[in-house]
């Protein structure tokens, strides 16, 4: 009989990996006030709920509540895309420059790494010209990505990422982290555990073999870091499978799934308070 599925090898850490708290941040108006002195921001912080928000007629901060993240941009003072972009660096000046502007405003990238440099690009077409539209760059994006003992961590609240536009300047910039403590560990699932938790998810329900192929690839382990807006009071250990599907109705569809990869009930996973909102097993 056709099988829906096919798997790659999912890999077994030789040890058991390491349990992470992420404390809540205390002292959210102080600490708002004292990231917009270092940033240059002035005028009364704002509660947005899941913000604290600072801004003036020259940059805008914002101070994520429930995580130790911020984000802050100039870019409300540009006319355009275009604005102020002449002179973009190269890559290593745009690293150089994005290292010192974090590090001159006392913000540490202890456990990021570097993991690209990536162009912002307009294109210009000239009125009745039959010449290509011309591709500029108008600013690079420096990025770096966090790790835990070696283990990558996914999600949208682990990254860093600078701005770097015409003449070197800074333009905008966020870190979505939180300060993890490490405090016990735990004992990593099986892969065919893993493997059957995704068989059983229902986002493939009513899909038949023969007509449907849903392709595994890739299998990852690391820890799984929500939105800095949601409160999380541990990092979570999983599995990361990127996937292609193929039905009738949609020739190639690629996702990525995350099984969690120790034993927590639901429930437990709540009342333990990992994270804001229990995750089932399997989620995207």
């Amino acid at each position: 009989m056709a099988d829906l599925f096919s798997f790659p090898d999912v890999p077994k850490p030789t040890a058991p990996l390491g349990f992470y708290r992420t404390p809540i941040p205390e002292g959210g108006m102080r600490r708002a006030q004292d990231l917009a002195k270092r940033f240059g921001v002035s005028g009364d912080v704002r509660d947005a709920h899941a913000r604290l928000v600072i801004s003036d007629a020259a940059s805008a901060l914002e101070v994520f509540v429930a995580s130790d993240s911020l984000r802050w941009s100039t870019i409300q003072t540009l006319r355009s895309e275009e604005d102020g972009a002449e002179g973009v660096p190269d890559e290593e000046e745009a690293k150089a420059i994005a290292s010192d502007f974090f590090k001159a405003r006392g913000v540490s990238l202890d456990g990021a790494e570097l993991h690209s440099v990536s162009p912002a690009i307009t294109w210009r077409h000239i009125p009745d010209s039959k010449d290509d539209p011309e591709r500029r760059t108008v600013s690079r994006q420096v990025n770096y990505a966090y790790a835990l003992d070696g283990w990558p961590i996914f999600g949208p609240g682990a990254k860093v990422q600078a701005t770097v536009g015409g003449k070197g300047r800074v333009t905008e910039c966020y870190q979505f982290w939180r300060h993890p403590r490490r405090d016990g560990e735990h004992e990593i699932l099986p892969g065919d555990v893993v493997v059957e938790m995704l068989r059983r998810d229902p986002m493939f329900d009513g899909l038949k073999p023969g007509e449907t192929t849903i392709t595994f690839r890739n299998a990852r382990l690391g820890y799984y870091a929500l939105t800095p807006r949601e409160y999380q009071r541990a990092l979570i250990p999983v599995y990361a499978f990127e996937g292609t599907a193929s039905t009738p109705a949609m020739p190639r569809h690629d996702f990525v799934r995350y099984v969690v990869a120790v034993r927590f009930a639901a429930d437990e996973v709540k009342r333990q308070g990992i994270i804001s909102h229990a995750p089932v097993y399997v989620f995207s």
